[in-house]
């Protein structure tokens, strides 16, 4: 005679690929964080970032999440996420990040806002970056006062001083190139004010 038993043998089941896995943010300013972030992928694996290449050389690093750069240009970069107990891990296509000129900021300030014809009152623009200040009046360049230098230290500020010849309304524009090519070019307009006449004269 003969006995017959029966063995279950468990069958390895293969991880699935998971599907496909893209970086969603791109671009970001000089001087501003990336908070990287990515669409598709499936299960609990952590999710990682490697900068390939960049120009110029070395000009992004990721720490996390988070990607900071040195400057302006591109970086190509990869997010893969792991494996887990269900799933391969994934990696991106290559995806490029571009990084812009910043953002600078420059608000104009007065000694006074009440401006008398012909009496002098100084005009102040401080400003994130160091750079040099073009005032005008009314969309004429200011003499004396078309290339104002900032202070080299923070916070950033440069001085003229205006002295209306019109007795028309008037609307101060400065206009900061900041020494610092890695930031934009910044414009800022005051609001409009009235010439009072001089007296005592």
């Amino acid at each position: 005679t003969y006995e017959t038993s029966n063995i279950n043998t468990p069958l390895p089941i293969a991880k699935a690929r998971q599907p496909s896995l893209t970086l969603t943010t791109t671009t970001v300013a000089f001087g501003q964080t990336l908070s990287l972030q990515t669409a598709g992928g499936e299960g609990t694996g952590t999710v990682t970032y490697l900068v390939l290449s960049s120009t110029p050389a070395n000009l992004c690093s990721i720490a996390g999440s988070s990607l900071t750069s040195t400057g302006v240009g591109s970086c190509t970069i990869t997010a893969t996420k792991a494996s887990d107990d269900n799933y391969l891990a994934e990696t991106s296509t290559v995806t490029t990040i571009t990084i812009t000129t910043g953002s600078a900021t420059a608000t104009i300030s007065f000694s006074s806002t009440s401006f008398t014809f012909g009496i002098t009152n100084p005009i102040t623009v401080t400003t994130s970056v160091a750079g040099v200040v073009r005032f005008s009046a009314n969309g004429k360049l200011i003499k004396n006062c078309k290339a104002r230098a900032t202070t080299l230290t923070g916070p950033f500020t440069a001085t003229c001083s205006y002295r209306p010849d019109t007795r028309r309304p008037l609307t101060i524009t400065a206009v900061l190139t900041p020494t610092d090519k890695r930031f934009a070019s910044r414009t800022s307009t005051s609001g409009t004010f009235l010439v009072g006449r001089r007296t005592g004269r």
